[in-house]
């Protein structure tokens, strides 16, 4: 029977956070990772989870991005127009070019990407990292 993998406890170098993010460029699993690096696959995904670091999206305020909840929205009434009974999220502002619920509702929420809520938590690698 094999022995069991023991684990020496100890903190992360800088060289080996370097490697790690190396490796999460080449799209390589945590498991991967660890096995080089001889450390749980679990520390690696803290690691990362604890130390990434979000970009700020560039905004235009001409353009916002649509709400997060805009397919299941059902908000009606928020705009001023006499007679309006379209959802919200139907209602466009042709002189600013955007839907009016951007800026009228008050549970708008900015979308956040999915793939930063499952492995490998950033978005090194990443078909849509631009979005």
């Amino acid at each position: 029977m094999p022995k069991k993998k023991r684990y020496d406890h100890k903190h992360l170098s800088t060289s080996q956070r370097i490697y790690i993010e190396k490796g999460l460029n080449d799209d390589l699993s945590f498991a991967a990772i660890a096995r080089k690096l001889d450390k749980h696959p679990s520390t690696i995904a803290k690691e990362v989870k604890k130390y990434r670091t979000f970009q700020p999206r560039e905004k235009d305020p001409k353009k916002p991005a649509r709400c997060a909840l805009f397919k299941e929205c059902t908000l009606r009434f928020l705009c001023d127009e006499k007679g309006c009974v379209k959802m919200c999220k139907s209602c466009y502002d042709v002189r600013l070019q955007v839907s009016k619920c951007s800026y009228l509702c008050p549970e708008y929420r900015e979308p956040q990407c999915a793939s930063i809520s499952k492995a490998p938590f950033v978005c090194n690698h990443c078909a849509r990292q631009r979005t």
